[in-house]
């Protein structure tokens, strides 16, 4: 079943993985076996590796799971332009850009739970689409080693874990799903309608698609190939769409100055290898580990029948890394536990990848030192930061009151800390829900 392999490859080339380790696979032994038996042995092994991701995942976030609560924008900008306008609030940039699968979570979670059961509904529709991600990258025919483990990285990332599970954030898991197209590999022309899908769901959810367009337009030209010309396509209408919307919004931000860029680019190299010793560590050990971070990259980019998918790694976490930086004012706070950990998001699943990559290809113990190493280094950040809490906040008291009454605010986590909570003003307007002044 090609699309349940871990790397699609030719015959030869999964001959050689099956002797050399270099990729997941079934036992040998399996090859003995009917071609049914051998097909679900085949499959068992990646579904299980996504599985375990997911339960991760969830390991990590239990507090949402545990006690759901509303977040940020979905609370103040979301929520209450779909009870204002109806469907209609689906084309309502929020922050400047089009934000539809958090916007489709919480149109599903109002219908169905209603605004008291919204904060659980909602969670569970996070969830269920965070996993519907994590099943599509972990079956995919990427060019990387190890495909079902690509999820596993994406639940140990390095940092707080303020994108999981809370539906505002899927918006993030979108985005991987669009990265996911630039990694796939270009002679496999297989799940082209759920590609098309993709990119222009995704491409409407997150503005990173007005990065990855001219990514696949390239690869397009260069590959030749039909299906990639289609979802190149398919990208570049919704990141217009997404680059008109973001510069007609009046901003004050400024391009940051060439040093203050500088230090970001050393903090996002540096903090994955030191968040498991400190969360705030001292500048000049983020220059030290972020030098040698930038030097080993370049090393495991020599092999010349790998460079291509690990420059691809790498260059998608310089991009990832310069939308940060764009977006952030000054970017020099950002912070992947203490402030906007959000944004680290995709620069660590990319260096999480690159390290898998090399650890799955090492072939002897002196070349698995260095990936497992870094690997090592970013398991422990991880582990410093696994889970995270935030403080109880009585969202269906609030929503019985407003029955009662007619009129009440509704709490809305910012940070998860009861001091800088938000609230959503709510009141009976004739027969629906209004924002109160």
């Amino acid at each position: 079943m090609r699309a349940l392999a871990i790397l699609p490859a030719s015959k030869q080339e999964r001959g050689r993985e099956m002797t050399s380790g270099e990729g997941l696979s079934a036992p040998a032994a399996a090859t003995t076996d009917s071609p049914a038996s051998a097909r679900r042995a085949a499959s068992v092994l990646p579904l299980s590796c996504i599985a375990i991701g997911l339960l991760v995942l969830m390991a990590r976030r239990t507090d949402q799971l545990m006690d759901p609560q509303v977040w940020a924008e979905e609370g103040v900008q979301i929520i209450p332009s779909f009870l204002e306008h109806g469907p209609s609030a689906f084309l309502t940039p929020v922050n400047g850009f089009l934000v539809t699968t958090p916007r489709m979570i919480s149109f599903l979670a109002l219908a169905l739970g209603g605004l008291e059961h919204y904060p659980g509904v909602s969670t569970a529709f996070g969830l269920l689409l965070t996993g519907a991600v994590f099943a599509w990258i972990g079956t995919a025919p990427l060019i990387l080693r190890g495909n079902a483990l690509l999820p596993l990285a994406v639940a140990l990332v390095p940092s707080d874990v303020e994108v999981f599970v809370v539906p505002l954030y899927t918006l993030w898991f979108a985005g991987l799903a669009l990265f996911s197209l630039a990694l796939w590999r270009p002679e496999d022309s297989s799940r082209l309608g759920a590609r098309l899908a993709i990119a222009v769901v995704g491409g409407l959810s997150n503005p990173v698609v007005v990065l990855l367009a001219p990514v696949s337009v390239v690869k397009a030209i260069v590959t030749r190939a039909r299906h990639e010309a289609l979802v190149a396509a398919a990208l570049v209408a919704p990141a217009l769409l997404q680059l008109w919307l973001v510069h007609s919004l009046p901003r004050g931000a400024t391009i940051p100055a060439a040093a203050d860029a500088f230090v970001v680019v050393a903090r996002f190299l540096g903090y994955p290898l030191l968040l498991g010793f400190t969360s705030e560590p001292s500048q000049g050990w983020i220059w030290a580990a972020g030098a040698m971070h930038a030097a080993a990259l370049l090393a495991v980019l020599v092999p010349a029948q790998s460079r291509a998918r690990r420059l691809a790694l790498v260059g998608l976490f310089l991009l990832s890394a310069g939308s940060s930086i764009l977006r952030h004012d000054p970017p020099t706070v950002m912070h992947p536990v203490l402030a906007g950990p959000r944004y680290f998001f995709f620069p660590f699943v990319f260096l999480s990848w690159v390290w898998l990559d090399v650890l799955l290809s090492a072939r002897t113990p002196v070349a698995r030192l260095l990936p497992a190493t870094a690997a090592g280094l970013i398991l422990l950040s991880a582990s410093r930061h696994f889970n995270r809490r935030h403080a109880h906040l009585d969202w269906q008291g609030a929503v019985r009151e407003l029955s009662l009454r007619g009129r009440a605010r509704l709490p809305v986590h910012s940070n998860g800390s009861l001091e800088q909570q938000w609230e959503l003003k709510l009141a009976q307007c004739g027969d629906r829900l209004c924002e109160a002044p």
